[in-house]
């Protein structure tokens, strides 16, 4: 609970597929028997921007969080795993400690088009209902402009993630 909080996350990272396009949502972090529990949706406008089905089945992605040396690292995948992720995160090293930062990395063939991994951040949001429906409001695949400043910092969408 002290390495990464229970409660809402706001997320952001570069489109694996549209350099020029962010991805930013909300996630729900959630013990339960000694686990963490990771719980999503992908936003509509990224579904559709894949041709994908917006049905609740579809969007929805869960995850298993687990504590590393560093930070945290989580497998996420969508229903009957039709697509898989691993993250890692470590807490900012800035006067904010309420973001973690990292990367995300998509299960897929060499031979798919887009990249497989992204810088990504997290912004922890608690449990306040009012914040967290106004941020999600803003959710989606976006531009470069609707991303907040100290994200992009961390991001770095000018530099090749290595």
């Amino acid at each position: 609970e002290t390495a990464f909080p229970s409660g809402f996350y706001r997320f952001a990272r570069q489109s694996f597929l549209d350099a020029n396009q962010f991805v930013m949502g909300i996630v729900l972090i959630k013990r339960s028997d000694g686990y963490t529990f990771l719980r999503g949706f992908e936003p509509r406008s990224a579904l559709k921007a894949k041709g994908l089905s917006t049905q609740t089945y579809t969007a929805e992605f869960r995850g298993l969080v687990m504590r590393q040396e560093e930070g945290v690292m989580a497998v996420v995948t969508h229903r009957d795993s039709m697509s898989c992720s691993f993250n890692f995160l470590a807490q900012d090293t800035s006067f904010q400690s309420n973001i973690w930062e990292g990367y995300a990395s998509r299960t897929v063939r060499e031979k798919v088009p887009g990249r497989r991994a992204m810088r990504m951040v997290y912004e922890h949001l608690g449990d306040n209902c009012g914040r967290v429906l106004s941020v999600a409001r803003n959710s989606g695949v976006v531009s470069m402009d609707k991303v907040p400043a100290y994200y992009l910092h961390l991001l770095r969408p000018a530099e090749e993630f290595r």
